[in-house]
């Protein structure tokens, strides 16, 4: 609609300044950006993931478990908070060693509950990955070190059919016997 003026100066006003006012409405708004393709991650956003997960990587590298834990999560709450959750099931997908990673820093902090949560959401997320051995072990030994001893008992009783594990867990499990 065209801007209110005095009734006076209605009578003078020519139909230019309204097409002029109209054109420059259109030309000097920008278009909005193109939609990406449903099930298509821009770029600026997985360089964001990519970049949290190569910080908190190399933090883990430095013994930094603190800023291992901080840029691992950026890296999943950028993930997670991406708008299109098909662009997001192939890169979920690779995220199991982040989960591993935040687990394994939180266990050297010590913060048992957070290293937990990690070890158990990789194994319910990812349960056939090789990893989930050592990853079970990593639970025993912190509900173990949170004197959680019955539920390490029973995490330790499971890992004795693992060969490569069994005579850490058999040990460990033999602590949690003296401690209960």
């Amino acid at each position: 609609h065209s801007p209110v003026m005095p009734v006076e100066s209605r009578k003078s006003v020519s139909p230019r300044p309204a097409i002029l006012w109209l054109w420059l409405l259109l030309v000097a708004t920008p278009l909005p950006a193109a939609p990406l393709s449903e099930g298509v991650m821009d770029s600026d956003t997985a360089e964001k993931i990519t970049s949290a997960y190569n910080a908190g990587m190399q933090a883990f590298a430095k013994q930094d478990w603190s800023g291992a834990i901080q840029q691992l999560e950026m890296a999943i709450s950028i993930l997670e908070g991406f708008p299109d959750k098909k662009a997001t099931v192939e890169p979920r997908k690779r995220f199991a060693p982040v989960y591993f990673t935040i687990g394994a820093a939180a266990f050297n902090l010590p913060d048992y509950p957070k290293s937990i949560k990690a070890f158990e959401t990789f194994m319910g997320e990812w349960p056939t990955h090789e990893k989930v051995p050592e990853a079970k072990l990593a639970v025993a030994r912190a509900c173990f070190s949170d004197k959680q001893y019955d539920k390490a008992q029973g995490l330790f009783a499971e890992m004795e059919k693992f060969p490569t594990l069994r005579d850490q867990a058999l040990a460990i499990q033999a602590q949690c016997f003296k401690e209960t």
